[in-house]
């Protein structure tokens, strides 16, 4: 900061300088005045006395001149000497800087100095000075940027011929020295100030860059990075300066552009003005927020915008309340509140104020997660003050940002807080918009828990049977059963039910296959409910229980499973644990093999032949009437009764 100052002090320095020289050689250059007593003639010499008469006729008469001998002439009065003459001080002062680029810099802030005291005559030759040092440099940057730095000075004095004639000639030079950057300046020669010049070049370099054209974009780049360099030092310089730290970002020169981002913040903590710190940061925050996902861009960011809320905070009566508050949504949920609470108690000005304040931090944030609770907050504040399409508009808006919470836990908490807002609005077409909503979260949690369910069952499926498998099967069945014991759960019960009736590399365990199976079959699970019931019927389970036997497949069976139906069919065949009937028998070996089960396509193949064409007639009768069940819209069996209608039994059991 302070070599830019001085950068820009030393024209000031150096013209304070020429301002003295000049003074001191107008006193010298002046000659003196001849004093009137010096004018006249000095009296002769008064001869010394003697007492010689002749030599006083002598010296009284004038002396004759000899014969023959010319009279002498008088002598010639010599001209008075010329004084020497005074040394150019601004030839002087140029000759005190040593490089070209600087007596540039000099000769064109004394030719400046002349055009605003409206002496264009005097700065004619300081610009003619100025483009001899500038045509003495070699083409290269250092060029460049003189050219360019001149020109934007010169900017203020178009119209003035001397002054037209120059910029024409250092367009030409900046236009043969980097073609490409002069085509783009043109592009943004328009634009109103210098700092929207630099930064809509800088954009252009980074897309030029994305695009593959990376000579193209460091060529419009050395533009914006000499245009800011021009400008003078201040705010509007340190967001033009932070353009070009982000255009270096887009361009992959990560190293330049967070040294400059830097020095930057340590510049902006330096100034001296708080409203010009607000305004720096405040400037570096937007310029940076695009990058926000840019790993080495998150520290430069979170300062400047840490920075902001502190400077914006304590220059505010009213944020100054918040400004302990760290979290986002926990400063608007305060400001809202007193909103609120001030409205109440009938204070309706400091109400909307605090509202507005409210309304302005929302308007900072850009995450959904902030954003659905902050606009929650917004829309119950307005419903206790009265504004109730308002908070309706809001809350509609705080729903729609709830669709883009990634997170789960996020959405939940969002959720939470729009069923509370909603409360208190009385609102039917909220109510049902929030209710939509939380069931389409709800079903997205279910889906992404039964996701990463089905990748760690993968993964136990990998073990071996044993009893490693099995403790990591009912760890996973531990961690749901309390708050998701349907779906993806009946499966891991009926897994692990399998392994302890199987009892592969593991000791087998009826009971406990039974207990799983047990979980799942209250759940609707059939394949639990077929496997239950055939443990009961073969009298796996002791004492063995035809009626257990007998409901748990008759359940299996009205879902529509082959497996439940043909064992069903089977008991009605042979009247186990139940009254002998081959009507039914007939219609659950049907549907069953309907399915393509092979031992139901047999079963029926001998059912036919035993049947009257009566009751054949009856048995189609309620296989119509079953499938004409099944094709309405049930409810999924969540528990069957204890007991199914009762059939007529038999004695056996």
């Amino acid at each position: 900061m302070k070599e830019s100052i001085m950068k820009h002090k030393k024209p000031i320095i150096i013209g304070t300088a020429v301002l003295a020289v000049l003074v001191a050689w107008a006193t010298l250059s002046v000659p003196k005045t001849a004093n009137a007593d010096e004018a006249k003639a000095a009296p002769p010499a008064e001869s010394p006395p003697t007492d010689d008469p002749k030599a006083t006729d002598k010296a009284d008469k004038p002396a004759e001149a000899k014969a023959g001998e010319a009279a002498p002439k008088p002598e010639e009065e010599k001209a008075p000497e010329e004084p020497p003459a005074a040394p150019d001080p601004v030839k002087l002062l140029v000759d005190m800087v040593d490089e070209p680029a600087g007596k540039v810099r000099v000769l064109g802030s004394l030719a400046v100095a002349n055009l605003q005291a409206e002496k264009p005559a005097e700065a004619k030759p300081l610009l003619t000075a100025a483009m001899a040092q500038i045509e003495a440099l070699e083409a290269g940057d250092e060029k460049l940027a003189v050219v360019s730095q001149l020109a934007t000075v010169l900017a203020d004095f178009a119209g003035n011929a001397d002054v037209d004639a120059v910029t024409t000639q250092l367009a030409e030079m900046e236009k043969a020295l980097n073609p490409a950057a002069h085509a783009a300046k043109g592009l943004v020669a328009s634009l109103s100030t210098p700092e929207l010049q630099v930064r809509v070049l800088s954009q252009i370099a980074a897309v030029l860059s994305q695009a593959g054209d990376t000579k193209l974009a460091a060529a419009v780049l050395k533009q914006a990075q000499a245009n800011a360099g021009a400008m003078d030092a201040g705010t509007a310089q340190m967001a033009a300066q932070t353009h070009v730290a982000v255009a270096l970002l887009a361009m992959g020169q990560e190293k330049p552009a967070l040294a400059m981002l830097g020095k930057l913040q340590t510049d902006m903590d330096a100034l001296e003005a708080s409203e010009d710190r607000l305004a720096a940061f405040g400037n570096m925050a937007a310029a940076l927020a695009g990058m926000a996902d840019h790993e080495a861009v998150e520290p430069y960011l979170a300062h400047a915008k840490a920075k902001l809320r502190q400077l914006r905070y304590l220059a505010d009566p009213i944020l100054r309340l918040v400004g302990g508050i760290d979290e986002a949504d926990g400063r608007v949920r305060v400001l809202c509140n007193l909103a609120a609470n001030l409205s109440k108690n009938g204070d309706t000005e400091q109400s909307a104020a605090m509202l507005a304040k409210a309304q302005e931090l929302i308007g900072d944030l850009s995450k959904p997660a902030d954003l659905a609770p902050a606009l929650t907050h917004l829309a119950h504040a307005q419903a206790a003050m009265g504004q109730v399409d308002a908070s309706k508009a809001t809350l509609a808006k705080a729903m729609a940002q709830v669709d883009e919470i990634d997170s789960i836990e996020d959405q939940t908490t969002a959720l939470g807080k729009l069923v509370a807002t909603v409360d208190s609005l009385n609102d039917t077409k909220h109510l049902q918009a929030i209710l939509a909503q939380s069931l389409k979260t709800s079903n997205l949690i279910q889906k992404r828990a039964q996701a990463v369910m089905q990748q760690s069952l993968r993964l136990i499926n990998q073990l071996p049977a044993g009893e490693e498998k099995v403790a990591a099967l009912q760890q996973i069945v531990t961690s749901i059963e309390t708050t998701n014991p349907t779906g993806f759960y009946t499966d891991l019960q009926f897994e692990l039910g399998r392994l302890h009736q199987e009892g592969a590399n593991l000791p087998r365990n009826p009971t406990a296959a039974a207990a799983c199976f047990l979980k799942a079959a209250d759940l609707g699970h059939a394949g639990a409910q077929v496997l239950l019931g055939q443990m009961h019927l073969q009298g796996e389970l002791k004492p063995a229980d035809l009626n257990e036997a007998f409901k748990w497949l008759s359940a299996a069976a009205r879902t529509g499973h082959a497996e439940g139906q043909v064992m069903l069919g089977m008991m009605y065949a042979l009247g186990k644990g139940v009254k002998a009937d081959l009507i039914r028998a007939n219609q659950w070996v049907s549907l069953a093999a309907d399915q393509g089960h092979p031992q139901a396509i047999q079963a029926k193949e001998q059912l036919a032949t035993k049947l009257t064409a009566v009751e054949q007639a009856e048995s189609e009768k309620l296989i119509k009437e079953w499938r004409d069940q099944q094709s309405e819209p049930v409810p999924p069996v969540q528990k069957p009764a204890p007991k199914p209608a009762e059939p007529e039994k038999t004695a056996e059991k």
